[in-house]
């Protein structure tokens, strides 16, 4: 694959963590994209929209969803509703004009503990959801759709990434991560030195090792060290 078909992918996937709120707890659903970043960075890229990108209607409807039923479960009281967008989606890529359609969807009409109820923004969070899942597949935030966000460690690393790019002095900033990580490593080696069993002794071994792949290599050797130790002294016991 050409790298020219990636600058625009590579130029945008990457998503500032104060702009992605994370799943409702107790649910299979992915973090959610404050919609105004990603529009802004569409706007960053390819300019104004109507100008640079934009999208026109092509279908608008409300369709039927699975039955709902009382709560003996043998009587259908109504029938959930989707509202579906389709929308033709485009952008200025080189002086082209390039196109592609896009769908959106939103539950208009469900059912919860109260009885049956109906979302009188659906349209509009359909539109949305349309328009992001564009832009999504030219690469806007690809790091939340494929799932990186599901791992605190990346969401850290992006963090300290950002910091430094924009901070005034730079050095400075990295100074200051440095620092907070030499600390994160002297506590969990304290840990190590007080572990009871080779599984403890492990499972914080592990938990800050992989962390420390991509650091200074003086943090990982240090590590490295005390848990060698720290198992000597529990073969011994």
């Amino acid at each position: 694959m050409s790298d020219d078909n990636l600058k625009l992918w590579d130029k945008v996937k990457i998503t500032p963590p104060e702009h992605v709120k994370p799943p409702t707890k107790g649910t299979k659903g992915l973090s959610s994209i404050n919609a105004y970043y990603v529009f802004e960075k569409a706007t960053e890229v390819f300019g104004l929209i109507g100008h640079g990108w934009g999208y026109s209607l092509l279908k608008d409807e409300y369709i039927d969803g699975e039955p709902i039923f009382n709560k003996d479960g043998d009587t259908v009281n109504s029938m959930k509703k989707h509202h579906i967008m389709n929308i033709m989606f485009w952008y200025m890529h080189e002086g082209k004009k390039c196109e592609f359609e896009s769908i959106g969807s939103t539950e208009y009409i469900s059912k919860n503990k109260y009885g049956l109820s109906s979302d009188g923004e659906a349209s509009k969070k359909s539109l949305t959801d349309a328009i992001k899942k564009a832009l999504s597949m030219l690469g806007f935030c690809a790091d939340v759709y494929q799932g990186k966000f599901d791992d605190p460690e990346y969401i850290e690393s992006i963090s300290n990434e950002l910091a430094v790019e924009n901070a005034i002095n730079k050095d400075l900033e990295l100074a200051k991560q440095s620092q907070e990580l030499a600390n994160e490593v002297d506590k969990v080696i304290g840990q190590i030195g007080d572990a009871r069993s080779m599984s403890e002794l492990e499972g914080l071994y592990k938990s800050l090792a992989r962390k420390l792949q991509n650091k200074e290599p003086k943090f990982l050797i240090k590590l490295v060290k005390a848990k060698d130790a720290a198992k000597d002294k529990l073969e011994e016991e």
